[in-house]
């Protein structure tokens, strides 16, 4: 059974009205370590997602991606889930080990619902977290073509599906460049970047300049990650998922590139300076010190941007 499964099975059950992105985050919470109340829910990898996102993993049309998983493992309390489960009334109980039952999951027991729930939520995340281990173990190099050949089929097939792979791992990227205002992000000043990266609490100055840039392209990267890289894993060898994951993971290196090569907060503290063009700003700040973070940015920015070219089909 997947998450997605689980979610659906308790979803009409313990829903409560809820939306379906709501649910989601409800759901991996409970079964998370407890917080206090006003960090509970930001303790979830999940919160930090789109609602668009949370319904897909609702939906089944994206999975929880590895990474996420993997936390919310390291913070598993399957006691809690079971608490969270007993504030329902006997007889949803009831309901729940029917559903199970009916799902083909044993249960000898009345008293034995709740444990066997938590111990099937746990498990769905286990499995999820080491499949793609299991597939790369278990698939042969010349099995993977076949694979990838047979999902492409099914994908042409499948008459409620109008799009390939290929073609929605490309929709899925340009949405979200779209969403976290990534051209904006390539094209933003490198240096007020690096302020922002390196001295978060000192930013409140530079906020009506560069609105959450940092914040947004982190959220990109972890929404390609799951939407894209994860989802469409079996399709790794094929050049659109190549391209993406590169984009990506030097998305990622730019972010850390500009954190590690900040200036100390003193040189961002002449307010006209800040108020400074972007075209001359890394110029008057760093005085020559420098001259290789010019370099070095727009290697990065211009790998970005033709990455972006490759993959979108049009100039950035």
């Amino acid at each position: 059974m997947t998450f997605s499964e689980f979610a659906k099975m308790m979803y009409p059950l313990i829903g409560k009205g809820e939306k379906k992105s709501d649910f989601v985050i409800a759901l991996t919470t409970q079964i998370m370590k407890k917080q206090p109340d006003d960090v509970d829910e930001k303790n979830n990898p999940l919160s930090g997602m789109e609602d668009d996102s949370l319904g897909k993993i609702f939906n089944g049309k994206i999975s929880l991606s590895k990474k996420n998983t993997g936390v919310i493992l390291s913070k598993l309390d399957k006691k809690r889930f079971e608490g969270y489960l007993s504030d329902f009334p006997e007889d949803l109980i009831s309901e729940i080990g029917k559903t199970m039952k009916s799902e083909g999951i044993m249960i000898e027991e009345e008293n034995e619902i709740i444990t066997c729930c938590a111990d099937l939520f746990a498990s769905i995340l286990k499995e999820r977290a080491y499949e793609d281990a299991k597939k790369s173990n278990s698939s042969k190099p010349s099995e993977n073509k076949n694979l990838i050949l047979e999902k492409v089929s099914e994908a042409h097939n499948k008459p409620c599906q109008n799009e390939t792979p290929f073609e929605e791992m490309s929709k899925i990227f340009k949405e979200a460049v779209d969403e976290y205002h990534i051209e904006d992000f390539m094209n933003e000043d490198p240096d007020r970047l690096a302020f922002i990266s390196a001295y978060p609490h000192r930013g409140h100055n530079f906020e009506t300049i560069v609105p959450n840039r940092l914040s947004q392209a982190t959220h990109f990267i972890d929404d390609i990650q799951c939407n894209v890289i994860d989802q469409f894993y079996s399709y790794r060898k094929e050049t659109i998922y190549k391209r993406i994951k590169k984009f990506t993971q030097r998305m990622d290196e730019y972010i850390k590139y500009l954190k590690a090569n900040a200036l100390s907060p003193a040189a961002y503290l002449n307010r006209s300076l800040i108020e400074t063009t972007p075209n001359s700003i890394s110029q008057m700040i760093r005085q020559g010190q420098d001259p290789r973070f010019k370099e070095e940015t727009d290697y990065y920015r211009q790998q970005l941007k033709s990455l972006h070219k490759e993959i979108c089909g049009s100039d950035t």
